[in-house]
């Protein structure tokens, strides 16, 4: 199943049980938004890098928030 197919639930039980980080939903995420976007042009502000950069310190820091706390 494709990571893009789950739940905002099933997103969070996968990351908190560390089948996922939170950069592969990033980087599933952003590929699917490059996949479609240019048919549909939906995303018209595409800030990637600050995307993977928040996915990163969220690994790095989440002890920090309750709804990660996947490490």
């Amino acid at each position: 199943m494709l990571i893009t197919s789950f739940s905002a639930k099933e997103l969070v039980d996968r990351m908190r049980r560390g089948v996922l980080s939170p950069v592969d939903v990033v980087e599933a995420f952003i590929a699917r938004i490059e996949a479609v976007n240019p048919a549909l042009n939906a995303v018209v502000a595409q800030r990637f890098d600050l995307a993977r950069r928040e996915a990163a310190a969220l690994i790095k820091h989440a002890e920090r928030g309750p709804l990660l706390a996947c490490r």
